[in-house]
């Protein structure tokens, strides 16, 4: 749900190779173009994403006050 811009940097792919890719917004299907970098980030971001929310339920480390 994020809309702000992005930076990234990879070394994975060439910069000049392009994947299609589709975006449903309601009814709406878009047909859209992506380096191939962010395509293989948005597929593999899944299990990150998952293991973010886990550990976001148990707190870890200590809190002091000092």
């Amino acid at each position: 749900m994020d809309r702000k811009p992005v930076h990234h940097l990879s070394s994975l792919s060439d910069p000049t190779e392009i994947c299609d890719a589709t975006h449903q917004s309601g009814q709406n299907i878009l047909h859209l173009q992506q380096l191939h970098s962010v395509a293989a980030y948005n597929r593999s971001m899944g299990g990150v994403d998952l293991h973010d929310q886990l550990r976001a339920k148990y707190p870890s480390g200590r809190n002091s006050k000092k």
